[in-house]
């Protein structure tokens, strides 16, 4: 009697990511800091003004990527161990809040030089500026410089002045527009002027390889650097690394929700076609889909 045949279960292909959220979770989470020669050249602009004790002002189109490129500045010389920051600093680096009051500008310092917030606003300017002498302070890095309040870069003023550190000043075009107009009194100060630009092509390629390779790290290689995809990736993004890393994530996410471990081309056109061209100037044009 012949003996029943014996069907085996068809095997699926497992997929290469076990948990696809946590993969996602980790892509959208992280943030890799990815330097380029532009980066290296400002670095070098920035040591000159530390050496000469030269206060200036930086300009740059929003979500350039000059604030991580500038966190970044901050971490190779100065260290915190834990919570505490160690001595010395040389670099110090904040961020002011919108309409920022003297008030919070201190605070800002405060959380930054890991001091308690006690007292009055004088004891607070005066614990600043002692802590600022005892770490060695030789730059300050002033992000989203024009939210400041005029007291508040009043205050910025006096600590130039009084302790020779040099303030760099970091924003976007409006914050040059303020200085002439509406800062006139502190104007002569802030002579000092560097165009952090966007990226061009060849940097925009390195940030994208280094990404994919040093940061994405999935099996199979991506088609993003061919070069008219890749054309296309930095024609949309304008060189701004923002919107570039949000293009990448989102091109990530979907491809792993249709099951690739790569991020293929169609994949790039599909989320480059959605999207606005990013600006590089506040009064550009009009955005275009195109």
């Amino acid at each position: 009697m012949a003996q029943p045949e014996i069907i085996q279960p068809i095997q699926q292909p497992q997929p290469y990511f076990q948990d696809i959220q946590a993969e996602i979770e980790r892509i959208t989470s992280e943030a890799p800091l990815l330097i380029t020669e532009r980066d290296k050249q400002f670095y070098s602009w920035l040591a000159e003004q530390r050496d000469s004790k030269v206060s200036g002002i930086v300009l740059s189109p929003h979500r350039s990527g000059i604030s991580e490129s500038c966190q970044y500045y901050r971490m190779k010389h100065s260290k915190y161990r834990g919570t505490i920051l160690l001595i010395p600093a040389p670099v110090i680096y904040i961020r002011v809040p919108s309409a920022c009051t003297p008030t919070q500008l201190f605070s800002e310092f405060h959380e930054t030089l890991r001091r308690r917030k006690t007292g009055s606003l004088g004891d607070w300017r005066n614990r600043i500026r002692a802590t600022l002498k005892e770490f060695g302070v030789k730059l300050i890095i002033v992000d989203d410089a024009q939210y400041l309040k005029l007291k508040a870069l009043r205050e910025l003023v006096q600590i130039h002045e009084l302790l020779k550190i040099p303030l760099i000043l970091i924003g976007t075009e409006h914050l040059y527009e303020t200085l002439r107009s509406d800062w006139k009194q502190v104007h002569n100060s802030f002579l000092s002027l560097y165009e952090f630009p966007a990226m061009n092509l060849n940097q925009t390629g390195s940030v994208v390889d280094k990404w994919l390779n040093e940061f994405l790290k999935w099996p199979e290689e991506s088609d993003l650097l061919y070069e008219d995809v890749l054309k296309v990736l930095h024609e949309k993004t304008v060189g701004l690394t923002g919107p570039l890393y949000d293009a990448l994530q989102k091109m990530a996410t979907r491809a792993l929700n249709k099951g690739l471990c790569k991020i293929d081309e169609q994949t790039v056109h599909e989320v480059l076609n959605g999207q606005f061209k990013a600006l590089i100037r506040e009064d550009s044009g009009n955005a275009s889909n195109g």
